[in-house]
């Protein structure tokens, strides 16, 4: 079959084009090879589908992503190693249609002409991907979605993001990049030939909670994904990231009893939103990558840790904790105003003198009895 014959042939089948031969006709439902090539190939997967993980800073929503892909048709997916069949982009505020579909790019040739050819982009690559190996599952990931327009950004594939029960695009589009660059189709024919999600291509996106008021997706957007929310909350005897840190002299306390104390004065003392709140990885304590003879991360020292916490967590609580309760009706404070003043003040005394007010204070007593009433009576049990 020529490619002059494509615009006759009907919706729901896959034209597989090389060059300007149909060397593969796929049925949507079975897709096997049409009995014009009498050959078979191997059944497509199911169960694509668009999911966002999304949740406080520091929960874990990238690191979750790997165990989501190990459950759902990649079992030894490694993102320090890398896939050919996972593609990732972290989207930003300058990120928009071209970046993640195509664009003309200038091309030196040996003559020393310069002439512009179409720079597939990440959607299209995956895609790609995705058409070409049919029995295997495919995954784009889209990191920090809401720091940018991500209507902007999906543009005319909007229309792809609605699914049926196999996970493949309910309505295509006509769109002569992707024609012509995943599906091999001519100028001629590419607005007769429908472009779809496969069913074995999934999109993953993450959102940060505290940076949904950068770019808002809008209720029609966010209906097409499945919303998968990543708890700042942790199973204690299992949690590794816990470090020793020292909020004044002779004053230390577990990081897990100190960021979960702050999650709940931040919400019911302060009366704030909880995507002011932080995630129990916001900082990562490991010491250089180092394990110990169990495989389990070493973490720095206590000196070490409460310079981490100075370093990357002050200026977030100062700036948008603290100045943002302000503009509340509530009178409770997270630091001490008889000796904090300014930003200055919390970081020359963070960890040597007390920062805190009182009423965080008694927060941190109190979850810390807790902690300690909840060990003694696990070990009673044991």
């Amino acid at each position: 079959m020529r490619k002059d014959d494509v615009g006759d042939l009907p919706i729901d089948c896959i034209g597989m084009l090389k060059g300007k031969t149909v060397t593969t006709l796929v049925d949507e439902d079975s897709f096997e090879f049409s009995s014009q090539t009498g050959q078979d190939i191997p059944k497509a997967v199911t169960g694509g589908k668009n999911v966002i993980f999304y949740g406080a800073p520091g929960t874990g929503k990238s690191y979750g992503i790997k165990y989501f892909i190990r459950e759902n048709g990649l079992p030894d997916y490694d993102p320090k190693v890398g896939n050919p069949l996972v593609f990732r982009v972290t989207l930003h505020p300058e990120y928009d249609y071209s970046d993640l579909v195509g664009q003309l790019r200038p091309s030196v040739k040996e003559n020393g002409r310069v002439t512009y050819e179409l720079a597939p982009g990440v959607f299209t690559s995956a895609l790609k991907k995705a058409v070409e190996n049919p029995d295997k599952h495919v995954f784009l990931i889209m990191e920090e979605m809401s720091r940018s327009n991500v209507a902007a950004v999906f543009g005319d594939l909007f229309q792809l993001l609605d699914r049926d029960a196999t996970g493949r695009s309910q309505y295509s589009i006509n769109n002569e990049l992707l024609a012509n660059k995943v599906f091999g189709i001519g100028p001629d024919q590419a607005n007769d030939f429908p472009v779809f999600l496969p069913s074995n291509l999934t999109i993953i996106g993450t959102v940060n909670t505290n940076d949904q008021n950068v770019f808002v997706m809008d209720t029609a957007f966010k209906r097409r994904f499945l919303w998968k929310y990543v708890s700042t909350n942790i199973d204690l005897a299992h949690f590794t990231n816990n470090a020793k840190i020292e909020i004044a002299t002779n004053y230390s306390i577990d990081w897990a009893v100190f960021y979960q104390s702050l999650n709940h004065f931040i919400v019911a003392d302060l009366g704030l939103a909880e995507d002011k709140q932080i995630g129990p990885y916001f900082i990562n304590f490991q010491d250089e990558g180092k394990v110990d003879e169990n495989g389990q991360p070493v973490l720095v020292d206590r000196k070490q840790a409460t310079e981490l916490v100075r370093d990357k967590l002050l200026q977030y609580l100062w700036e948008d904790v603290a100045k943002v309760a302000q503009n509340t009706f509530v009178d409770k404070k997270l630091f001490d105003d008889q000796k904090i003043s300014c930003f200055a003040d919390l970081y020359d005394k963070f960890g040597h003198e007390q920062v805190f007010s009182k009423e965080f204070v008694d927060e941190l007593g109190i979850k810390v009895a807790k902690v300690k009433k909840e060990a003694d009576f696990e070990h009673a049990e044991n």
